[in-house]
């Protein structure tokens, strides 16, 4: 039994999964060092501004509420893909 040439060689689907695979990487030539140094967010030993928000059970919570006896550690995710 021959198997019948469909005219797209495997290495050219090869080459194209490659070519999309690497473009994202390929994007973000562009940032350059100037942009990674900007200051960003409060300075060590400076006040916060004020933190209110509501809980799981919908009651009000605030810095004070939340932090513990070292402090408290808040994390920002610009995005998060699951």
């Amino acid at each position: 039994m021959k198997i019948k040439n469909h005219g797209i060689p495997i290495f050219f689907l090869v080459f194209l999964l490659t070519l999309f695979s690497l473009e994202p990487m390929l994007g973000q030539r562009d940032l350059h060092r100037s942009d990674m140094t900007e200051e960003v967010g409060i300075k060590v030993g400076q006040a916060i501004p004020p933190i209110r928000a509501r809980d799981q059970h919908g009651n009000w919570r605030d810095f004070d509420s939340l932090k513990g006896p070292r402090g408290l550690v808040i994390s920002f995710n610009r995005s998060t893909d699951w």
